[in-house]
């Protein structure tokens, strides 16, 4: 496995795409923003996962 910190997430080629989502605050990834469902708040131990069967770069945002 190969973990790697980039600055341009948006157009990073990856299997998965880990972006930070604190409670109460958006992200910076519009398209987590846009699909997070209501019921997560971005506490501590919570996870979502979004397939982006081929929309962007990232294979899955998590």
């Amino acid at each position: 496995m190969e973990i790697k910190i980039v600055s341009d997430a948006k157009n990073t080629e990856c299997d998965v795409l880990i972006i930070s989502k604190f409670e109460g605050k958006e992200t910076s990834c519009d398209l987590v923003n846009q699909f997070l469902p209501e019921e997560f708040k971005g506490k501590k131990g919570e996870t979502f996962v979004i397939h982006t069967h081929g929309q962007r770069p990232a294979k899955s945002i998590m």
